[in-house]
Formats: C-alpha cells, sequence, structure tokens
C-alpha cells in the first residue's frame, strides 16, 4: 500500500509555499487543517485501488453510439487502497480545473456532479477533505501558469475543505 495524496498533503505543502510564497502561512494552514480533516473523517475499507485516479489517466472512445472508457493509464500505484482516494484524486482537479477557468461554468456545473455521484458512494466528509488535499498539491504546478492561476487553485483547495466540515 502506498500513501494516498491526502497522507501527504504536508509534504506537498512545502512546496506550494515555494511557489507561492506570499500565500505561505495561509497554505501552512490550511494544509494543517486539511490534514486534521482527513484524519477525523473514516476512509473505508482497503480495497484494489488506482492511486492516481484522474481524468488524465482515462482513455475515451467516442463513437456514434456513445462514449465509452477504453483504458487506464499510469496503473504503476496500482494495490491497496482506498476509494474515497481514488475518487477525490479524480474531484480534486475538477474542481481546480473550474477555478482557474471562471468563465466556463460548466467546468464547475461537472465538478459539481461527479461530486454529487462520488459522495453518495463515500464519506461527503472524507471525499471533499481528501480532494481539498489533491487540490492543494497543484498549487505549486499552477504557479507556473502564473500567481492568478496559483491563488484560484488554493481557493479551490479551502472551499473543498469548508464542504469537508458541512453536515452531510
Amino acid at each position: 500500500r502506498r500513501p494516498a495524496w491526502a497522507e501527504r498533503i504536508v509534504d506537498y505543502a512545502a512546496g506550494a509555499a515555494v511557489a507561492l510564497p506570499q500565500r505561505e502561512q495561509r497554505i501552512t494552514r490550511s494544509a494543517r487543517e486539511i490534514d486534521a480533516a482527513v484524519n477525523g473523517t473514516d476512509p473505508g475499507p482497503l480495497l484494489p485501488a488506482h492511486g492516481d485516479f484522474h481524468g488524465g489517466n482515462i482513455l475515451v472512445d467516442v463513437g456514434p453510439a456513445g462514449s465509452r472508457i477504453s483504458g487506464i493509464l499510469d496503473v504503476d500505484a496500482l494495490g491497496p487502497g482506498r476509494l474515497v482516494d481514488d475518487l477525490a484524486c479524480f474531484a480534486g482537479p475538477l474542481f481546480v480545473f473550474a477555478a482557474v477557468n471562471p468563465l466556463n461554468p460548466a467546468l464547475r456545473s461537472s465538478a459539481e456532479r461527479f461530486a454529487r455521484a462520488f459522495a453518495a458512494e463515500t464519506d461527503p466528509a472524507a471525499l471533499y477533505s481528501r480532494a481539498a488535499a489533491v487540490a492543494l498539491t497543484l498549487v505549486a504546478g499552477a504557479a507556473g501558469r502564473g500567481p492568478e492561476a496559483a491563488e484560484r487553485t488554493l481557493a479551490a483547495a479551502e472551499d473543498l475543505l469548508h464542504r469537508s466540515r458541512e453536515r452531510y
């Protein structure tokens, strides 16, 4: 079993703080709060898991009869894991993509639709706290596209953390 992204959030926050130094305190605080939220939820049982399940690792064939998944990439982390971590790994980047592209409301709608479906299959607090962790891991990469993208990515992580605290 490899640690999930959410289990390494404090390490990833250090990289985010280097990439966005003007927000170091905010990033560090968010990482601590996300870590506490992750550790305060039940992740569910160990199951076969991908370990890095996101849209970039899914191949889809689109044809006249519709779309179907035709393959899964990056299976080197395949092994024992948690369903909630795979689903959070998918949801977190969707919310980040929507946040850095605010002029496309369809992206936010898609992220919401996936999150609702995923929350129906897992503990919603576990899902959103882990999705917040995944989103925070993307801050450093977003900084390469400029401070505004990094700020929006950080805000998406904070929004997902807030959602993890809602009553379900």
